[in-house]
């Protein structure tokens, strides 16, 4: 008897989590890296989408290179979607350069801005990396851009991302 209804149980579970597979929604993760669902007065729906916005690179070693490669997104228009612009950034200090400041900066569609900044110290490793982020509610469909940008000394380096709402 004991066996029969562990086993009952068993297979319950087993259903419950394949049913509750079935609402999990299809995101592509090369474009979108979450998503917050807005459970208020019951009602469920997508609140806020993170979207990869690019990456920023300096990099020392045998001088100073900077690179910025800005994502981009296409979608269909939500009233009140928010996105949630995401920028990977990484400074790499090979002491090959000393008594420079490394600066990455992202700003997004309204003009809003994420930065930073770091000094290279001679006599030690500053590498550091990190994420800048926006966020920004379009007023309707069409072209929103975002800019990334990094510098260190006289190199610089900068990339639009795009917003494309259909």
């Amino acid at each position: 008897m004991k066996t029969n209804m562990r086993f009952g149980i068993g297979a319950l579970l087993t259903a419950m989590l394949l049913v509750s597979m079935a609402f999990v929604p299809a995101v592509s993760a090369t474009e979108v890296t979450n998503v917050t669902e807005n459970t208020e007065d019951g009602d469920i729906g997508i609140k806020s989408i993170g979207l990869n916005g690019g990456d920023l690179t300096v990099d020392e070693l045998n001088g100073i290179t900077c690179s910025a490669n800005a994502g981009s997104y296409s979608g269909y228009y939500t009233a009140g979607l928010t996105y949630k612009i995401n920028v990977n950034w990484e400074y790499i200090d090979t002491s090959d350069v000393t008594l420079k400041t490394a600066y990455f900066k992202l700003t997004g569609p309204d003009t809003t801005v994420d930065d930073v900044s770091i000094t290279d110290y001679p006599g030690t490793t500053d590498s550091d990396s990190g994420t800048l982020s926006v966020t920004f509610t379009p007023p309707n469909s069409g072209y929103y851009h975002w800019q990334i940008y990094c510098s260190e000394g006289s190199e610089s380096d900068s990339d639009t991302g795009d917003l494309i709402l259909k």
